[in-house]
């Protein structure tokens, strides 16, 4: 054997690692992490593979449930909302720009989290980010705020969160 590793798979720019077979290109990359069917059309396409046989290969994938883009959205979900602590608007965003369609994003995300493990989510955000802060002071709620907002967060939600913490003003939205 050459001193290249088995492991190794193909990636976009590897001219030596051209896939002489699609679908088990696929195989490696999904044996390694959860991908959509956009991801490996995108993937495969950038390796020069010819569109019938991206096709032919997520065909297969999917016959043999290799690829789901369902239990995707369901993995991406948990591990977004549960480890990383985003809000549900995120992980949507995040879902649909990996080329998940409205519904199956609609469904991943009512799966998996109700609205108190939403709430329960913001607060452990909201006491993270507040920690040590005055949020008297407007500028730094505001930015509190911003940040939560950017973290996938209902703006109204985390406003009822300020307010089950004591500190709610209207004067300063």
């Amino acid at each position: 054997m050459g001193g290249r590793s088995r492991g190794r798979s193909a990636t976009p720019g590897d001219q030596d690692d051209a896939p002489s077979d699609p679908y088990i290109t696929a195989l490696r990359w999904l044996g390694r992490r959860e991908l959509t069917e956009r991801q490996v059309r995108q993937r495969l396409a950038a390796l020069g593979t010819a569109p019938d046989a991206i096709d032919e290969a997520v065909t297969r994938l999917r016959a043999n449930r290799a690829l789901d883009d369902a239990r995707v959205a369901s993995a991406y979900v948990r591990t977004a909302g549960e480890l990383k602590g985003r809000g549900r608007n995120r992980i949507a965003r995040e879902l649909s720009a990996m080329g998940l369609g409205d519904g199956l994003v609609k469904a991943a995300l009512d799966a998996a989290a109700s609205p108190d493990e939403e709430r329960e989510r913001l607060e452990r955000a909201l006491a993270r980010k507040a920690r040590g802060l005055d949020l008297s002071d407007h500028a730094l709620r505001r930015k509190v705020i911003a940040a939560l907002m950017r973290q996938g967060f209902e703006f109204e939600g985390i406003r009822a969160a300020l307010a089950r913490r004591g500190r709610h003003d209207d004067h300063d939205e």
